[in-house]
């Protein structure tokens, strides 16, 4: 029988053995890995990751991989671990932990009480996560292999194969990885690992088409700007000739990864200030920028929400100053959301009610305004960038 499936067998034994600790390693890595994802919060006290992007079936995947792998190690460990093979298991979970966290883009945002207490930006590394999930399951796998040998030939008196040493002395591959030669390679494996997140937050950050703001006429926008037409304050003169609004440039409370320029400006306004797919918040608040129809009804309940009394005039202030220019009124004569009846505006005031209650403390009330006009742009987007290239056109 080839050698390499006895070391197979031989701890396929020792996990039967030590089932109660695998399955206990696996469950606690899962719930782990888990409450990284952001699947899940601690209930009453609402404790956790804040998740920008929804859980795919390849998260799911990736999540019982490792957790399998994880448990295994644990219980691998827990029969006999030596030298760098316990550092190896250590290291390869921590970067499967770092894989999970990474999955927590585009932001990790740590929750507790309908309040931010942490975070951190992680969009940069969106592009790389693949690598990086696929670094960490490598060494989840270098170490269950490290652990396997370690095992076997600690145990048994048969020589190891070729595949697993270079001479003939079967503790010789054990040996090296012990010795300082052994524990050089680890550490570059985890130094590629650590560089390998550098150059991934070196390397978007310098990609200018993807998340500088575009600079257009007067007017800019980006990833956290968009363009949405606002009263004129008082002396300020219309971009065309009678209208009572003109388009300006608002910071917004979501952040759009932006498509390359193509030198349309049509098509990059669409590609760019119409949003797409899923803000951090829609998990939350049940709606996503590519179900705009849907989240007319869901954002009108949230008009019922209850604030303070602070709170509540911040509301106040939004709402008075943002107007409907396509559905209820017209450039030449807005409507103030707060007197329109439409689907659209009470979904607009909605909305703003419900970033104020849970993320009023976050963000100020011109980022929710944007954030109200990075939604029209979503339920009017023909007329939106139609607006837009009047006024930059002159009229």
């Amino acid at each position: 029988m080839p050698q390499t499936k006895k070391v197979f067998e031989h701890n396929l034994e020792i996990l039967k053995r030590q089932k109660v600790t695998a399955i206990a390693a696996t469950i606690l890595s899962m719930l782990l890995f888990s409450f990284i994802y952001g699947i899940f919060k601690i209930p009453i006290l609402e404790f956790g990751v804040e998740k920008a992007m929804h859980v795919s079936i390849f998260d799911v995947f990736y999540i019982i991989l490792v957790s399998t792998m994880s448990g295994a190690l644990f219980a691998l460990m827990k029969h006999r671990s030596e030298g760098v093979a316990k550092g190896a298991g250590i290291g390869s979970f921590a970067a499967g932990t770092f894989g999970a966290v990474c999955s927590s883009c585009q932001s990790l945002t740590l929750v507790a009480l309908g309040s931010t207490l942490f975070a951190l930006p992680l969009e940069s590394i969106v592009p790389f996560l693949e690598i990086i999930r696929f670094a960490s399951i490598a060494l989840l796998g270098f170490s269950l292999y490290t652990i396997s040998v370690n095992n076997y030939s600690g145990t048994c008196s048969v020589q190891l194969p070729k595949s697993l040493k270079r001479q003939k002395n079967p503790d010789e591959a054990i040996a090296f990885l012990q010795s300082k030669n052994g524990l050089a390679v680890m550490a570059i494996l985890i130094a590629l690992l650590l560089v390998n997140q550098g150059l991934a937050l070196t390397a978007f950050a310098t990609a200018p088409s993807s998340y500088a703001n575009v600079e257009l006429g007067d007017l800019q926008y980006g990833s956290k700007l968009t363009l949405k037409a606002a009263p004129l304050v008082e002396g300020e003169q219309p971009a065309v000739s009678g209208y009572l609004t003109k388009v300006k440039s608002f910071p917004t409370v979501s952040e759009l990864q932006q498509m390359p320029l193509t030198g349309n400006v049509v098509k990059d306004l669409l590609n760019n200030v119409v949003p797409r797919g899923t803000p951090w918040y829609g998990k939350d608040a049940g709606i996503s920028f590519d179900d705009p129809a849907s989240a007319l009804s869901v954002l009108d309940k949230y008009r019922g929400l209850a604030l303070d009394e602070q709170t509540n005039e911040r509301w106040s202030r939004i709402v008075l100053s943002f107007t409907c220019d396509f559905c209820c009124g017209s450039p030449q004569q807005p409507t103030i959301i707060a007197y329109c009846g439409c689907a659209h505006s009470r979904a607009a005031q909605g909305l703003s009610k419900w970033l104020l209650k849970y993320y009023g403390d976050k963000y100020s009330d011109i980022e929710i305004y944007g954030e109200m006009g990075r939604w029209y742009a979503a339920w009017y987007p023909g007329t939106t960038i139609k607006r837009v290239v009047q006024e930059l056109n002159g009229g």
